[in-house]
């Protein structure tokens, strides 16, 4: 029941709810050692934890079950634990692994004919492909996996590939088109109940509102993305908007604001792995020497520092006050 209820509590964002049964079971002694059943438990619990952030159990899990399922011989699973597996590494910035892993589990699930699977792992391996600035591969990928969602009738995974596409129109700074894509994969991934999905296209939707200076409307997505990552306990979601909020701040002026946030996030970029992008560094390094030069080293640090003693809960009311 439990692995068959993990996709349940994945896509209606109900993590925290899923986690626990999922860990409760594999604490029982002995449940279903050597099993199948149990792989795809493992599998379910350690996708459940990547989506808090908790990269440490994600892949403790992870690891385990591939493992189980290699002795167990189920290529279809397997493809499936190793492309998990594979976005945990890349969560920790290990591109190189992750994109082995993607590319074991393309191959397995190409040999077991299963073309659901071999769409998944394309998209996310694309997604790996633009954190080491390839582009173009990455858009190669991403429609590749597009046309084979498209092929199945899919619509939340029609739903994840467009946002993965969104986003590497946002890189090439093709702002007037990353809109529409995001906003298409948002309805999807509504109708599809998909809340950690939702999140991350809220926030990349987000990420395009305030390159093209629509600072209200980069608030607003960013309002509903922070309810939702709430909802699921995921503090590297939350702390990745912290770091939007700052950079609104910026923009209006507001440095002492912006300085407080970034405390509070302290460093998004590395906290939240691969939902950000290499070109994130530049812009962020970018817009904390500009509030430096204007808050001097002293009112720099001060600020920072008191957002830094901030909780994570007090932050995020703190980014909602305006």
């Amino acid at each position: 029941m439990v692995s068959t209820f993990l996709w349940f509590w994945y896509l209606n964002g109900r993590i925290i709810e899923g986690r626990g049964w999922a860990e409760a079971i594999l604490k029982l002694p002995g449940a279903m050692t050597g099993s199948v059943a149990r792989g795809k438990v493992l599998y379910g619990a350690g996708a459940l934890a990547w989506a808090q952030g908790d990269f440490t159990a994600a892949r403790s899990w992870l690891d385990e079950s591939v493992a189980l399922l290699r002795e167990q011989d189920d290529a279809r699973d397997l493809a499936l634990a190793l492309a998990l597996l594979a976005a945990t590494e890349a969560s920790q910035n290990d591109y190189a692994t992750a994109c082995t892993l993607y590319e074991q589990s393309i191959a397995l699930a190409r040999e077991a004919g299963d073309s659901w699977r071999v769409a998944f792992a394309l998209s996310w391996l694309g997604d790996v492909v633009v954190l080491t600035g390839d582009l173009a591969r990455a858009r190669a990928l991403h429609e590749e996996s597009l046309e084979l969602f498209q092929r199945l009738g899919d619509d939340w995974g029609r739903a994840m590939v467009l946002h993965a596409l969104g986003v590497v129109l946002n890189y090439q700074s093709e702002y007037e088109a990353a809109r529409p894509v995001f906003e298409e994969s948002a309805a999807l991934m509504r109708q599809a109940g998909d809340k950690y999905a939702l999140a991350r296209v809220l926030s990349g939707a987000a990420d395009v509102a305030i390159h093209q200076g629509d600072q209200v409307r980069a608030q607003a997505l960013l309002k509903e993305a922070v309810t939702l990552w709430n909802e699921m306990g995921n503090r590297a979601g939350l702390m990745l908007c912290l770091g939007a909020f700052a950079r609104i701040a910026a923009l209006q002026g507001q440095v002492e604001r912006a300085a407080r946030l970034f405390g509070a996030a302290l460093d998004p970029l590395r906290t939240v792995g691969s939902l950000s992008a290499p070109a994130d560094r530049g812009e962020y390094d970018r817009t904390v020497a500009a509030i430096r030069a204007q808050l001097g080293d002293v009112g720099w640090t001060a600020a920072y520092e008191q957002g830094r003693a901030m909780t994570l809960q007090e932050a995020v009311v703190y980014a909602l006050e305006a």
